[in-house]
């Protein structure tokens, strides 16, 4: 059986790594769906793609978004699934993830949030200078986002 996790990993914290174990728990192979790179996104798409590997071990694949006048713009479930191959599950906490895979006679396995982690709050703290977010990521993502330039710049 094999599992689609989506997700923009903006940063990866704690919340995705329980879903990662839980998903890991009953399929025999887990792909890993990153979002491309947005203007709004804190970490570039190759710090959020080293968070995803430093703590699954999986190269995730790149799902862009579409535009509108894209053919698939309605249908971006249809998109990814062309991208990443058959897929027996699919794994998100993302209400819109959920609603592009609803026509397309996949599972979806909703992935509530876990203690109320979400990356916005991380991305708040970090940017306020609250330590506290560190409690919130797994250490290979300390580590990464440590090293970051945003980081660095909004530290300083």
């Amino acid at each position: 059986m094999r599992g689609l996790y989506i997700g923009r990993f903006d940063p990866f914290h704690l919340g995705h790594l329980r879903a990662y174990d839980l998903l890991k728990s009953f399929v025999d192979e887990i792909k890993i769906g990153i979002g491309t790179q947005r203007k709004e996104d804190y970490f570039t798409l190759n710090e959020r793609r080293n968070m995803v590997i430093r703590n699954t071990k999986i190269e995730p694949v790149y799902l862009e978004d579409q535009e509108e006048s894209h053919p698939l713009y309605q249908d971006w479930g249809k998109y990814a699934l062309g991208v990443v191959g058959k897929i027996d599950i699919i794994a998100t906490g993302n209400e819109h993830v959920r609603e592009d895979f609803s026509n397309h006679e996949i599972p979806v396995l909703w992935l509530p949030r876990y203690n109320r982690i979400s990356g916005t709050e991380i991305r708040k703290r970090i940017q306020s200078g609250d330590d506290s977010w560190k409690r919130l990521v797994p250490e290979k993502t300390i580590e990464i986002i440590i090293c970051s330039e945003k980081f660095s710049r909004d530290i300083i």
